[in-house]
């Protein structure tokens, strides 16, 4: 949708809307200043409305993560959440040290990251799917929203996680 698009029903609607008794129509026939004024702040408005459309298709998207003990459990876990169709891609990344805080004790454990591509309806789900076959008692599950990508990317993520 285009910015003209969204322009003229706004513009009719200030038109008929009784409130402003067809402030639009008086601008429209009397002073051109206030009439290009207000037409430039419909086009802003416009403007931000599709800005907003725009964020929220991106927004609808997520990236989760979630490490696990071993490669084992991650491939397993992955294989379970996309049969599941929860999400649409698995990486899962090479074993690194990760250093947290435990029962009151600083730990270091070697693990495996899963990076899981998703959409926001079903991120519910997939935590808690992840929770239960999960073997930590407080597994690490964060979700990161999308801000940016491919448009044909994201189309292809909604259609394998329906």
């Amino acid at each position: 949708m285009d910015k003209c698009a969204l322009v003229q029903p706004i513009t009719q609607l200030i038109e008929c809307c009784p409130v402003n008794g067809g402030l639009f129509n008086e601008l429209k026939g009397g002073d051109e200043k206030k009439f290009q004024f207000l037409r430039r702040l419909l086009q802003d408005v416009a403007t931000l409305l599709l800005t907003a459309s725009a964020f929220t298709m991106f927004t609808e998207f997520r990236i989760v993560l979630c490490s696990c003990p071993n490669q084992a459990t991650a491939k397993a876990l992955a294989d379970k959440l996309l049969r599941a169709r929860l999400v649409g891609c698995v990486n899962i990344t090479a074993q690194s040290t990760s250093m947290y805080w435990w029962e009151d004790h600083i730990h270091s454990e070697e693990e495996v990251m899963l990076m899981m591509k998703t959409t926001t309806a079903h991120v519910d789900a997939l935590f808690a799917a992840i929770q239960k076959a999960h073997p930590y008692e407080v597994p690490e599950i964060i979700a990161i929203p999308i801000a940016e990508g491919s448009s044909d990317y994201l189309r292809w993520l909604t259609k394998v996680t329906h």
